[in-house]
């Protein structure tokens, strides 16, 4: 599932994210470092209240190391609305871009 999401952003005309990317214990499915953007495919192990808990640790740690954004895809929406994946970080990418007064093209999504 995770590399449909790699392809529908890819697909989308964005470029390939970074995968497995280490932020502190944990790592991310799929991030953009450059804008702290990360991307995670969320199966159905996260629906059960320990993993959700897990979960909830995880996301304060990563808001806490300056994470701005965790995009979190279900099966649904990778299977059935994949162009919603790259529709969704394109929208959050040009918002960063106006609140930093700067063209959407000139953000490093990507680390050098």
């Amino acid at each position: 599932m995770e590399t449909r999401i790699r392809l529908a952003l890819l697909f989308g005309g964005l470029p390939l994210p970074v995968v497995q990317h280490p932020v502190g214990p944990y790592r991310l499915d799929m991030a953009y470092p450059a804008l702290c953007i990360g991307i995670e495919y969320d199966g159905r192990e996260h629906l059960t209240q320990e993993r959700a808990m897990r979960d909830l640790d995880r996301q304060a740690y990563l808001t806490a190391a300056g994470w701005r954004k965790i995009f979190r895809f279900r099966a649904g929406t990778v299977l059935g609305h994949p162009t919603a994946i790259p529709s969704a970080v394109r929208a959050y990418v040009e918002g960063e871009a106006r609140r930093r007064g700067v063209s959407p093209a000139t953000l490093p999504i990507t680390a050098a």
